[in-house]
């Protein structure tokens, strides 16, 4: 059965995937969607580090094993997490645009920083989801 924090991380997790299928599906928007210059500066500042977060969590370190072997020192950086949903975001404040609506999905699903990824990397973490039985387990071991 589902802890209470399961759910909410779930709705937590869908919950930018859910505000581009309904701008996908609505013609409503913040401001009547007259607010374009904001949500295109938004949309564009999500693009971006939602590319960054991408490049540094995914290609950045097959990149570096090309070019300096496999053995050369390697540091990691996590980017920017959870500011990727920008482009949610600036979503909201454009006119409907199906483009757009493809785009903000592609970048939530590449994102590693975005809160949807952290509800699945650490959905097996019991100490976060479920407490009780953490703690249990834990005095159980000693």
């Amino acid at each position: 059965m589902l802890s209470l924090r399961r759910l909410f991380g779930i709705m937590v997790g869908a919950a930018p995937f859910l505000v581009v299928l309904f701008c996908s599906l609505s013609a409503w928007r913040l401001g009547g969607g007259k607010a374009t210059i904001l949500g295109y500066s938004l949309f564009t500042l999500g693009v971006v580090i939602s590319i960054f977060n991408f490049y540094l969590q995914v290609l950045r370190y097959p990149i570096h094993c090309i070019l300096h072997g496999k053995d050369a020192k390697y540091k990691w950086n996590s980017g920017f997490p959870l500011f990727g949903i920008l482009s949610v975001v600036g979503l909201i404040f454009l006119p409907k645009s199906l483009w757009l609506n493809i785009i903000a999905f592609l970048l939530l699903c590449g994102d590693i920083g975005g809160i949807q990824w952290f509800v699945i990397f650490t959905w097996k973490d019991d100490s976060l989801w479920n407490p009780k039985k953490y703690n249990m387990e834990k005095n159980n071991s000693k």
